[in-house]
Formats: structure tokens, C-alpha cells, sequence
């Protein structure tokens, strides 16, 4: 091997492990993963950096370039190309039901990613580039057959990457951007291809703030080109009290962060499901009252808050979550309440809604005993729906509507009222 290509390979390494780690901080550990790799017989990588929450999957390919190996970027910006390629062919790995792919997370924790457990799986892909010399532009034809791909594919910098990280900070918040941008930027590209072939661009920043000044939807009457560069600060003008309040509202969620990213390094299949479930909820919806909730109670714990709970519904799986926080009492009793709770939610959501999936139960203990921890006692539990008998106990359905009612959750937006 030329030294050459090996300092170029060892750049791209060093790439990768920076973005991993960039992701990490942004993430969480638990739902980052490096270089997947599948045995097909030999050892074949399927992407460099993979974002993975239940069904949701984003895939990222990378390509650095560093100007003491080349002070010429149009071979470079070629390989983008490769790339976009590269990325269906992941896409394929990934929804071929013969095929077992082996992760291992930043937690160093190896899971399979198997699609016959997990049918459903919805792909997106970007190709991520970095680069720190003005690059050549995309080729136009070589760009619309990113637009043309039949799963979401973005091309952007790694600058531009960041760019996103103000606003988006969620696994599924980033599966919803780059959803409608896709399909976006699919019907603007051949109108306004100067804007995406131009990778020094602050493209995504530029993006992000005519999306989430519309309350993230890109609304193409109203996308005007001149205003490109122009949006982050039309952003900042229509919406920056809002702004404000709403980050103050997310910093409250930082508790249901904290519970997913512990349960993932617990490990173990209950952990992982619960893990993924509270993951599956955007910023906004663990906003919605969850976020906090669960931080006052976890307050009030230790100043022996004898018994709390609440229901959460999680839109983007229809599942709701059970919470329940006990200071004092015996594990026995804990967790039989537990799973009481959860079971009398399941009840009452089957009751006249045809509700068929499930209700997942999260308990925490503190004992009266000082301990030295936060915690003394975490417990899971899963009610399905089609394990419940029919018809339902009449008299169990009543005793259940005392402690909970029906509903579909609250409705989720991007700025608080006001």
C-alpha cells in the first residue's frame, strides 16, 4: 500500500470516529452505531455511522478529502456519486429478511439487526462530506438522482450537518426532516438546482429555519429563492420569542434522555423495547407534559411522594407509556402496582376504541431507607392488546376508569401557545 492511500485511509477513519462521536453527544450512545457489517461469506460493511431507533434507520455514508493529499476536489465530488450508490445498496442489506446485520453501539454492546423481527424497517440515507477546500459543484444530473431515489437521500457537509443540531436532537426528529426535505427538495431542485449543487453552502441552515419557521413543513408557495441565505435571520425575526420559550420547555425533557439512555445500557430485551420506545418520541412530544412530568416526580421521590403516575401516548408508534413512581412500600408490592396500572391503561383503551397495540409500564422505587441513590428500584412491563381476553371484565373496565381515562394524547406543536 502507497503511503499515500494510507494517510487518505486513516483520514477517512479519523472521519468517522470524530462523527460517531459528534453523534453520540447529539444522540445518545445507546442508538449510535460504527460500521455495520454483515458476512456474505466475507466480512462486507453495510454504512459508516448508523442512527437506529426501533424501525427507524439512518445510514450515513462518508467522504473527507484533506488539501495536504490533493488540492483538487473534482474527482472528489465524483465520488459522491459512489456514495449515493453505495447508499441503495445498504438499503437493500438492510430489507433483505435472509440477511443478519451485526452492530456493535458506542456502548460496545453487539445487537443484530434482523428484518424478519422488524418488517417495517423505514430507511433514509445521507451521504456526508467533508472537505476544508472549496469544492467543485455537483454535476446537475449526478444531484437529481439523489431526488429521484425511492427513499429519502440528502447530500450535505458536515458543516451543514451541524447546522442542524440547534434544532434537531432526536433520532426521529431527524427522520422527519429529512423525510420532507427529500421530497422537498425534490420539487424545487430543477427550479433552484444553484442552491443544492453548491456544497459550500449553508444549505442546511438555510433549510432548517424555512421549515421550522413554518412549524416544520416546508410549504413551496411559499419558498421564495432570493430569500435563500436570507431565512435564518426571517427565522430568528418571526418566531424568536417562541423560540425561546420553547427551548425552555425542551430543557425540561432532559429526564426522558436520561431514563432511555440508562435503560439502553442495561441491555437485555425489555430494557432495549422500553429504551426504544421512549427514543421514538420527538422533542416536542416529550414536551408535551411527559419531560416534565417525570422530572417533578422524580423530585418529589425523596420528599417521600408516596404514589404517582401518569399516561403518555406516543404518536409515532400508538403505543401509550404507563409511569408510575412509589416512595416506600415493599419491591413486591411496587412492582404488582405496576403492572396493575398498566394492565387497567390497557383496559381502558381497548374499551370502545379498538386499541391493538400496547402499554408499556415504566416503574421506579425509592425506598424510605437511605440508600445513597436516586433510585432503588426500576421495573418494566409490556400489557398487549391481543393477549387481552374478550370480552373485557366489567367490573375490572369500571375499577380502571377510576384511575385513568381514554384519549389520543395532546396535540403536539413546535412553539408553545403565546
Amino acid at each position: 500500500m502507497s503511503n499515500n492511500k494510507k494517510k487518505k485511509e486513516d483520514f477517512g477513519e479519523n472521519f468517522e470516529r470524530l462523527f460517531a462521536e459528534l453523534c453520540n453527544r447529539q444522540f445518545l450512545k445507546g442508538f449510535v452505531f460504527h460500521s455495520p457489517k454483515i458476512y456474505n461469506p466475507t466480512e462486507e460493511e453495510v454504512g459508516d455511522v448508523v442512527l437506529w431507533v426501533r424501525n427507524q434507520v439512518v445510514n450515513f455514508e462518508l467522504l473527507s478529502q484533506n488539501h495536504e493529499l490533493s488540492n483538487t476536489t473534482k474527482k472528489f465530488v465524483r465520488r459522491i456519486g459512489e456514495k449515493r450508490k453505495q447508499l441503495i445498496r445498504d438499503r437493500e442489506t438492510f430489507h433483505d429478511p435472509s440477511v443478519e446485520i451485526q452492530f456493535k453501539n458506542e456502548l460496545e454492546q453487539t445487537v443484530v439487526f434482523n428484518k424478519r423481527e422488524i418488517p417495517d424497517c423505514y430507511f433514509l440515507g445521507v451521504v456526508l462530506v467533508d472537505c476544508d477546500i472549496q469544492m467543485e459543484k455537483m454535476h446537475f444530473k449526478s444531484f437529481a438522482k439523489s431526488t429521484e431515489a425511492e427513499f429519502p437521500v440528502a447530500i450535505m457537509t458536515l458543516r451543514s450537518f451541524c447546522d442542524l443540531l440547534d434544532e434537531v436532537d432526536t433520532v426521529p426528529d431527524l427522520v422527519y426532516y429529512l423525510h420532507d426535505r427529500h421530497h422537498f427538495v425534490k420539487s424545487v431542485y430543477t427550479r433552484t438546482p444553484k442552491l443544492f449543487l453548491d456544497l459550500n453552502l449553508r444549505t442546511e441552515k438555510n433549510l432548517i429555519s424555512f421549515y421550522k419557521m413554518n412549524e416544520n413543513k416546508f410549504i413551496k408557495d411559499e419558498w421564495i429563492e432570493e430569500n435563500f441565505d436570507k431565512y435564518p435571520e426571517m427565522y430568528v425575526e418571526k418566531r424568536g420569542d417562541q423560540i425561546e420559550a420553547r427551548n425552555l420547555e425542551n430543557e425540561a425533557t432532559q429526564a426522558v434522555d436520561d431514563i432511555a439512555d440508562y435503560l439502553r445500557k442495561l441491555g437485555g430485551e425489555d430494557a432495549k423495547l422500553h429504551s426504544w420506545e421512549l427514543a421514538m418520541l420527538s422533542r416536542r412530544q416529550r414536551a408535551s407534559g411527559v419531560g416534565q412530568k417525570i422530572h417533578d416526580a422524580l423530585i418529589k421521590l425523596p420528599q417521600g411522594k408516596e404514589k404517582r403516575w401518569f399516561a403518555a401516548y406516543n404518536q409515532a408508534t400508538g403505543c401509550w407509556s404507563v409511569f408510575y413512581f412509589r416512595y416506600g412500600g415493599t419491591v413486591e408490592e411496587f412492582r404488582n402496582e405496576l403492572e396493575l396500572l398498566t394492565r387497567q391503561k390497557l383496559l381502558v383503551e381497548i374499551d370502545g376504541k379498538s386499541f391493538e397495540y400496547s402499554i408499556f409500564g415504566y416503574g421506579f422505587r425509592k425506598s424510605i431507607i437511605v440508600s445513597g441513590t436516586s433510585l432503588d428500584d426500576v421495573w418494566l412491563t409490556i400489557a398487549d392488546a391481543h393477549k387481552e381476553p374478550r370480552p373485557l371484565n366489567k367490573i375490572e373496565l369500571t375499577e380502571a376508569q377510576k384511575y385513568f381515562h381514554g384519549g389520543t394524547g395532546r396535540k403536539i406543536r413546535e412553539f408553545p401557545d403565546g
